[in-house]
């Protein structure tokens, strides 16, 4: 499979419609940009320091 090389990336606010979902992730595709969805951008900002232990380190 080819890599893609996305030149943006677009994600849609929590409250959106989502019926209008569909539609977005088709234009942001069709304009070369990549759909990320809020599963994706969670994971993304989640700390990859290492399992998580509790919260005892704090």
């Amino acid at each position: 499979m080819q890599q893609t090389q996305h030149t943006c990336q677009v994600h849609s606010h929590p409250a959106l419609n989502p019926a209008y979902i569909f539609m977005v992730r088709r234009m942001a595709r069709d304009a070369g940009c990549q759909y990320v969805s809020r599963e994706q951008r969670r994971r993304a900002a989640a700390p990859t320091s290492g399992p998580f232990d509790g919260g005892s380190a704090a």
